[in-house]
C-alpha cells in the first residue's frame, strides 16, 4: 500500500487552522482527474478583467454580462461610442472553443436580443482575435476556410496575427505580428478568454517529483497508468496518453504472429493478430482508413 502525502480538506471554516487540515490518506489505487484551468499565458489582467469557458458558472456570468450589457446600452444618457464600448465583445482564442462560441454568441444576439433591444443592433459587434494566420489552425484547411468565410458574411470581425499583451477594465492591448511590435489598444465591453487549458498546481508539484517537469499533462500509458507510478491512474484534461508506437515493438508483434516459428509470416498469420495490434496501436486503424484500405492484406500489398 502506498500512500498520497497530503489532502488539504476544509472541515470547520472556523477552525484554529483558518479552515485548513493537512491528513495522510492511504490507498492502493489512486485515480487523478483533476481536469485543467484556462491558461492566462501570465498575461497582464486577464484574470481581473476576463471571463472564461470552464465551469458551468462561467457560463452562467458570461449569459449574465452579456444581458447586463444591453441593459446599461440602452440608457438615454449614454453617448454612441460608449454604447459601441459596452456592446463590443472580444473573444481571444481562434480554437475549437474560442470559434464555436463566437457562433453561438451571435446567434444570440441576432436572433434573441435584438428583437428585445431594437435600438442597440447598431452598436453590437463581435471581434475574434488569434495570434496565428487562420482559426482552427489544427483542422483541414477547408474547415478553416469554411468557418472563416462563415465568419466573414456574418459580421464577425477576425484580427488574425494578433497577440494579447494586456487587459485593463475597459481595453485590450494587442500586438501584431510583423508590425514592428506596435500595440494597438481595442475598446470592449465584455472579454471571453479562450485559450486552451493549463496544469493545476497540484499537479505541477506532483508532475516535478515524478520525473515530468518538462511536460504540460500528466503522461499515462495507454491503460491510463501514470508512467513511473504503477498504482496511480490519471484522465482528462490533467493528462495526456503516451502512445506506443508500433516500430518500438514490431520484435515483440514479429514473434506473436509467427506461431510455426519459421522467420515469416503468411497473410493468414498476420491476420490473427490485427485486431490486437489496432487495439494497441489504433493509429494503425486510421492510417488504414486514411488509405482506404480495407485490412492489413491490402497495406501488405503496398510492400
Amino acid at each position: 500500500m502506498q500512500k498520497i502525502r497530503k489532502f488539504i480538506v476544509d472541515p470547520n471554516p472556523d477552525s484554529s487552522q483558518n479552515g485548513k487540515e493537512e491528513f495522510v490518506v492511504d490507498y492502493d489505487y489512486l485515480v487523478i482527474a483533476m481536469g485543467g484551468r484556462p491558461n492566462t499565458f501570465n498575461t497582464p489582467g486577464v484574470v481581473e478583467n476576463c471571463n472564461f469557458l470552464k465551469e458551468v458558472e462561467d457560463a452562467q456570468q458570461i449569459r449574465q454580462s452579456v444581458i447586463n450589457s444591453f441593459e446599461k446600452a440602452s440608457l438615454p444618457t449614454l453617448s454612441d461610442e460608449e454604447r459601441k464600448r459596452i456592446l463590443h465583445f472580444v473573444i481571444v482564442g481562434g480554437g475549437p472553443t474560442g470559434v464555436e462560441f463566437a457562433a453561438e454568441l451571435h446567434d444570440f444576439v441576432n436572433e434573441d436580443l435584438v428583437k428585445l433591444y431594437p435600438a442597440a443592433k447598431d452598436f453590437v459587434k463581435i471581434t475574434l482575435l488569434e495570434a496565428s494566420d487562420h482559426i482552427l489552425n489544427m483542422f483541414d484547411k477547408r474547415i478553416t476556410d469554411f468557418a472563416e468565410s462563415k465568419f466573414q458574411r456574418d459580421g464577425i470581425d477576425m484580427k488574425l496575427g494578433s497577440m494579447v499583451v494586456k487587459v485593463s477594465d475597459k481595453e485590450i492591448s494587442t500586438k501584431v505580428r510583423g508590425n514592428s511590435g506596435e500595440i494597438t489598444t481595442i475598446p470592449y465591453g465584455m472579454v471571453v478568454w479562450s485559450t486552451g487549458i493549463g496544469t493545476h498546481p497540484v499537479i505541477r508539484d506532483f508532475m516535478q517529483k515524478i520525473g515530468q517537469s518538462n511536460r504540460r499533462a500528466l503522461a499515462t500509458d495507454e491503460w491510463l497508468r501514470v508512467e513511473g507510478c504503477g498504482s496511480i491512474y490519471a484522465l482528462g484534461d490533467c493528462a495526456t496518453i503516451n502512445q506506443r508506437k508500433v516500430m518500438e515493438d514490431i520484435a515483440a508483434i514479429f514473434k506473436k504472429a509467427d506461431k510455426d516459428n519459421s522467420g515469416t509470416l503468411t497473410v493468414k498469420e498476420f491476420r490473427e493478430v490485427i485486431k490486437d495490434i489496432c487495439e494497441r496501436y489504433p493509429q494503425l486503424e486510421l492510417y488504414l482508413k486514411s488509405k482506404k484500405m480495407h485490412d492489413i492484406a491490402d497495406l501488405l500489398k503496398m510492400g
